[in-house]
C-alpha cells in the first residue's frame, strides 16, 4: 500500500455528527457513500477514514475495512480507535492473534480505553487464556471500578473456572448494583444452567428479555434451556409457549411417515415459528441429543488446531456414523435418534456437513468410548436403520474427520490392522504445556437433553432446508415455500455440488 505522508485535517463538526448518526443507525452503505464524498474535500481526515473502515467491517467487506484502518495509522500511528477497530475486524475474520495484538496496542496508547479493554478480555476468555484475561481485568477494574460490563467479566471468568458458587455471588452483586444491566442476568442464567438449576436459569433468561427484548444471547440460551426439559414447567413466556406448540406438532412425526407427511409436519412447525417471531434465529446447525457428560471437545479440537497433534482422549473416541442422501431422510434419522434407547443413553447428533474438505452431506453420529462399544451400537442401530432408512450407509469411524486427514493411520480401527496409530509419548508433553496456558475445564455432568424435537431443533432444520436447496437435494422442493434465510448455509450446500471431495 502506498505510503501516506500528509498530516490530517478534519471536516466541520456538523459533518462528523451526521456521519456518526448514520453509523449508529446502521445505515452503513449510505455512510460509505457520504464518507467517500467528504474525503474528496478532506483527503487527510483520519476520523472519516476510521468511520469508513468501521462501515466496511459492519457489512463484512473486511479487506476494505483493513485498508482504511491501515491508512488511518499511516497518517496517525497513535490513534487508539483505529487499532481497536482493526482488532475487531480481525476477530470477525477469525484471526484472533492479530486481533489481540491490536487491542493491546490500543490499550498501550489509551490505558483507560473501556471498549478496547472489553474486547481484549473477552477474546482472551474465548481463547481460554484465563490468566492473561484476569491480569487485564484487574487493570481495567482499577481504572473503572464502577463499570458494569467490566465488573461482569469477573463472573464470567469464575464460570470458566467451574467456580459456580463464586460466579453466582459476583453476578448477583452486579445485578443488585445495576438492576437494569441485562447481560449480568443472562450470565447468571448460564451459570444456573451449568449447575442443573433449570428453573432459576429459565427465570433469569426471561428477566433478561424483559429488560432487553432483542437480547439474542438470552433468546438462544432460553431455547437451549428448554431443550433440557419435557416442556412441563411453571413459566409462561412467548418462546416457552412456542416450544410447547412445536413439540405438539413434532410428536406426530414418525420415521415411517412418507416424505409428504414429514413435509407437512415440518412446514406446520416452521410456519408457527415464523408467525410468532420471523426474526428468531439460531447459531447452531447440528441437532444434539446429549446424555449430559461433557466430552470437552472444544479443548481437543483447539489442541489439534494449535499444536497439530491429536489429544490422548481422542484415541479412545469412536463414532457410529449413519449417512443419508436427502434432507427428509436426515429428519427421519433425527426422529429415530429421539425414539430409540441406547445403552448409557449415548450422545448422538444429526448434522449437515459444512467442512469443505470432508465428504458427504447429511450425517448422524453416535458417540462411543471404545471400539467394542461402537461395534455393539452399530449392530443395534442397523436393525433400526434397515427398516426406516434402507438407503442409509452405516459404519464405525475413529474421532474427528480432520484428524484422519492429517494422520491417515488414525482412521485405522483395530490394533490388529497394519498402520494402527497409537498415541505418541512425546505428545503428552505438548498437551501438558498447552494446558498450562489454556484453561478448558471439563464441565460437571448436565441434565440430558429432551427426546422431543422442540423449538431449537426446528430452527436448526430451517438451516438444513437452506443447505438442501444449495446442494440440489431431490427433496428440497418440498420446502420451496421457505425462502433462503441463511445465505452462508445455502452457499455451503452449493459448494457440495461443485467441489465436494
Amino acid at each position: 500500500m502506498p505510503k501516506i505522508s500528509f498530516t490530517h485535517t478534519e471536516p466541520p463538526k456538523e459533518l462528523l455528527v451526521s456521519l456518526l448518526s448514520l453509523f449508529r443507525s446502521k445505515q452503513c452503505r449510505q455512510l460509505i457513500i457520504n464518507c467517500k464524498t467528504i474525503l474528496q474535500n478532506y483527503p487527510k481526515s483520519v476520523i472519516v477514514r476510521n468511520l469508513l473502515g468501521a462501515s466496511y467491517s459492519e457489512i463484512t467487506e473486511y479487506k476494505n475495512a483493513i485498508q482504511m484502518f491501515q491508512e488511518v495509522l499511516e497518517i496517525d500511528p497513535f490513534m487508539p480507535d483505529a487499532y481497536n477497530n482493526l482488532g475487531s475486524t480481525f476477530k470477525k475474520m477469525g484471526f484472533m492473534n492479530p486481533a489481540i495484538n491490536n487491542f493491546k496496542k490500543a490499550l498501550e496508547l489509551k490505558p483507560n480505553y473501556i471498549e478496547a479493554s472489553l474486547n481484549l478480555i473477552n477474546i482472551l476468555i474465548d481463547k481460554r487464556l484465563i490468566n492473561d484475561a484476569e491480569n487485564y481485568l484487574q487493570s481495567a477494574l482499577k481504572r473503572n471500578p464502577e463499570h458494569p460490563e467490566i465488573f461482569h467479566l469477573e463472573g464470567i471468568i469464575s464460570l470458566h473456572k467451574n467456580d459456580h458458587d463464586n460466579a453466582v455471588k459476583q453476578l448477583k452483586k452486579i445485578i443488585k448494583k445495576f438492576p437494569k444491566f441485562a447481560e449480568a442476568r443472562n450470565s447468571l442464567g448460564v451459570v444456573y444452567l451449568e449447575m442443573n438449576n433449570q428453573d432459576e436459569a429459565i427465570k433469569n433468561f426471561i428477566e433478561t428479555l424483559e429488560l432487553d427484548k432483542k437480547h439474542q444471547g438470552a433468546k438462544q440460551n432460553l431455547i437451549d434451556a428448554l431443550k433440557l426439559s419435557d416442556g412441563l414447567h411453571q413459566f409462561n413466556n412467548q418462546i416457552i409457549e412456542l416450544d410447547r406448540q412445536v413439540r405438539a406438532i413434532t410428536k406426530q412425526i414418525s420415521p415411517n411417515n412418507t416424505d409428504d407427511e414429514i413435509e407437512k409436519y415440518i412446514c406446520d412447525a416452521l410456519n408457527l415459528i415464523d408467525g410468532n417471531d420471523p426474526k428468531l434465529e439460531t447459531k447452531f446447525s447440528q441437532i444434539f441429543f446429549r446424555n449430559g457428560k461433557d466430552l470437552n471437545c472444544n479443548r481437543h479440537t483447539t489442541i489439534f488446531e494449535h499444536s497439530g497433534i491429536i489429544p490422548k482422549f481422542c484415541f479412545g473416541c469412536y463414532k457410529v456414523q449413519i449417512e443419508v442422501s436427502t434432507l427428509v431422510d436426515l429428519i427421519r434419522l433425527s426422529k429415530l435418534f429421539c425414539d430409540i434407547d441406547l445403552p448409557n443413553n449415548l450422545t448422538r447428533k444429526c448434522m449437515i456437513e459444512m467442512r469443505d474438505e470432508v465428504a458427504g452431506k447429511y450425517k448422524g453420529y453416535i458417540y462411543c468410548s471404545t471400539l467394542a462399544q461402537a461395534q455393539v451400537i452399530l449392530t443395534n442401530i442397523n436393525a433400526h436403520v434397515a427398516k426406516k432408512l434402507p438407503c442409509a450407509i452405516s459404519k464405525i469411524k475413529r474421532g474427528c474427520s480432520e484428524f484422519a486427514i492429517k494422520y491417515p493411520d488414525y482412521a485405522t480401527l483395530s490394533e490388529q490392522e497394519n498402520g494402527f496409530l497409537h498415541y505418541p509419548e512425546n505428545w503428552g508433553q505438548i498437551e501438558q504445556k498447552f494446558d498450562q496456558n489454556y484453561l478448558f475445564e471439563t464441565k460437571p455432568d448436565k441434565l440430558p437433553t429432551s427426546k422431543d424435537l422442540g423449538l431449537s431443533d426446528l430452527m436448526i432444520m430451517r438451516k438444513w432446508i437452506d443447505y438442501s436447496k444449495g446442494a440440489n437435494d431431490q427433496t428440497a422442493h418440498l420446502f420451496e415455500e421457505f425462502p433462503v434465510k441463511y445465505s452462508d448455509i445455502y452457499e455451503a450446500g452449493k459448494r457440495r455440488t461443485v467441489s465436494a471431495p
